[in-house]
């Protein structure tokens, strides 16, 4: 059950843009964003606080704390999990975590009554990829979502688009459009701004939470950089690998 009464600290940093919403009751009472890729570090603690305090709250004012939990990168997923869990903590505030797949595709669904694939950047000629569909006054998920290649996207999307009138949104088809344009002839390709939440998504979405006390879980789905180039990066620090998988262990846990 959504917490009632309080306002409730909403974080978001799953692609480029950092957000930042404060609401109580599914109204909106703040909101901000910024655009500082690689150094979101240095605007979220801060940027929380100072929101914080020009609305008279403490952290111990709150009714809970949500946050997206992914998929996207791991450097701001890992950063507003972090803060999110810290301040919940703290403060013995409730937790819930929020699917940014499912965050983008509610409000198309629900405004044009028809399937919609989100289809957002996971890395170089990868994206991740999941389908929705209209199921009764809400949405359902097709199916888990995919971390998939741009080949295998582009099928996906064919079959998609098959299947009837769809429409597809996000930032991995707006950066791949050369390739994944190519099947979406029939298709609604949803306007650019729709690849990014807005604060009533984000309210929306923790309407619709699990709220508890335990820590939120990360969707990462597909394994980081670090993991998956360990001994190139290894052998470039000069770092014994058994080390290397010892102290990317460590930090993991």
């Amino acid at each position: 059950m959504t917490p009632s009464g309080k306002p409730l600290l909403l974080l978001s940093g799953a692609e480029y843009r950092l957000q930042i919403t404060v609401c109580l009751d599914g109204a909106l009472l703040a909101h901000q964003e910024w655009v500082v890729p690689g150094r979101a570090m240095q605007f979220l603690a801060p940027a929380v606080d100072g929101m914080l305090g020009r609305l008279g709250i403490s952290p111990t004012d709150l009714g809970g704390v949500a946050c997206v939990r992914g998929p996207g990168g791991f450097t701001g997923l890992r950063l507003v999990l972090a803060t999110a869990l810290g301040i919940a903590l703290g403060a013995g505030l409730p937790m819930a975590g929020l699917d940014y797949l499912e965050i983008l595709a509610s409000g198309p669904v629900a405004v044009l009554g028809r399937p919609v694939a989100v289809v957002t950047h996971s890395r170089r000629r990868e994206v991740y990829y999941r389908e929705f569909a209209p199921d009764g006054p809400g949405m359902r998920a097709v199916a888990p979502v995919a971390v998939c290649g741009l080949d295998d996207a582009a099928r996906r999307l064919g079959a998609f688009v098959a299947a009837g009138p769809v429409a597809v949104l996000g930032s991995g088809l707006r950066r791949n459009f050369a390739v994944l344009g190519e099947v979406l002839p029939k298709a609604s390709v949803l306007p650019e701004y729709c690849d990014n939440p807005g604060p009533e998504a984000l309210i929306q979405a923790a309407a619709r939470a699990a709220w508890g006390l335990e820590a939120i879980e990360p969707l990462y789905i597909r394994g980081s950089d670090a993991e998956e180039n360990l001994e190139t990066f290894a052998a470039v620090r000069g770092i014994n690998l058994e080390d290397a998988r010892r102290t990317l262990a460590a930090g993991a846990n």
